[in-house]
């Protein structure tokens, strides 16, 4: 989002204009009109600033929606249309979200997500699945991976991995920004990161 920028642009912008076209009895000297262009400029980047952080209180932080119906539309946040009890954590680069939704209803959205851009796709739209029995050494690194990628993302928030979860990843679009999500099916609870870039 540009607007912690284009307001205090346009801010500059209008005192410039006023500097510049104003009739000689406003600024009576010269010095005066100079003092106000070179205002303009030095002022840009505390009005920066301060626009940000005042935006900054309604666009980040801790977000509680009871179904997705709720979810504000036109922005990064996509949740699949079943989902309920969302908890959004949002910041600058993304957000992570906890959800549930049952595993039928997810991988469709997956689907549909992957659909958008399919010369993208991180994985071919099945999800990262493990059996007990047959554990190779390669899987048990794999898991390993996953569990330090969730607790990383997530230990902050105090959710926790289950080893019963299974993971996707979405290529959202083509700067590289999307969704990796893990999924436990017997409860329907999901756990996303999204990142824009």
């Amino acid at each position: 989002m540009s607007a912690p920028v284009v307001l205090p642009f346009q801010i500059t912008c209008a005192i410039l204009l006023i500097a510049l076209v104003a009739p000689p009895f406003v600024f009576r000297r010269a010095a005066s009109r100079a003092m106000a262009i070179v205002a303009a400029f030095v002022l840009f980047i505390p009005s920066c600033t301060a626009v940000m952080l005042v935006v900054d209180q309604f666009r980040y932080g801790r977000f509680e929606y009871a179904t997705a119906a709720e979810v504000p539309t036109g922005g990064y946040l996509e949740f699949p249309a079943s989902a309920t009890d969302i908890v959004v954590e949002s910041y600058g680069a993304g957000h992570k979200a906890r959800f549930n939704v049952g595993t039928d209803e997810l991988r469709d959205w997956i689907v549909a997500l992957k659909g958008k851009l399919p010369e993208y796709y991180s994985t071919d739209g099945r999800a990262i699945e493990d059996s007990p029995e047959q554990r190779s050494p390669q899987d048990v690194l794999a898991e390993y991976d996953r569990r330090s990628a969730f607790e990383q993302t997530f230990a902050e928030l105090g959710w926790s991995y289950d080893p019963a979860m299974v993971q996707f990843s979405v290529t959202r679009n083509t700067r590289g920004g999307g969704y990796t999500i893990w999924h436990l099916s017997e409860t329907g609870e999901t756990y996303l990161r999204g990142y824009y870039f």
